[in-house]
């Protein structure tokens, strides 16, 4: 049995079918594993571009701003955070006790 672009619509549709409102890949899973067909990933993916159920499920591309320096392992991270967030905390921690002090005792 081959699957036609409106048979797999309406699988990722189906309330009975494991794999509907999933990933693609979860998906592909579970069409090969039912109906023994073997589906790549770029042609599920141009099926689903066409159904408006699947566009409110794509999440946004977030790009997060990353660190200025470069670290080959775990120790090296650690020595910069704490080399990078010195003056931070001890500016936060100089108003802080300067603020309970001058609160509390005064």
């Amino acid at each position: 049995m081959v699957l036609s672009d409106d048979d797999i619509q309406k699988l990722y549709l189906s309330r009975d079918f494991p794999g509907s409102f999933t990933g693609m890949a979860t998906m592909k899973h579970f069409i090969e594993e039912i109906y023994n067909e073997c589906i790549p990933l770029s042609r599920l993916y141009k099926i689903m571009k066409n159904l408006p159920e699947y566009v409110f499920q794509m999440k946004p591309i977030r790009k997060y701003k990353l660190r200025s320096y470069e670290v080959d392992g775990f120790a090296q991270l650690i020595g910069n955070e704490i080399f990078f967030f010195f003056f931070f905390f001890f500016f936060f921690f100089f108003f802080f006790f300067f603020f309970f002090f001058f609160f509390f005792f005064f």
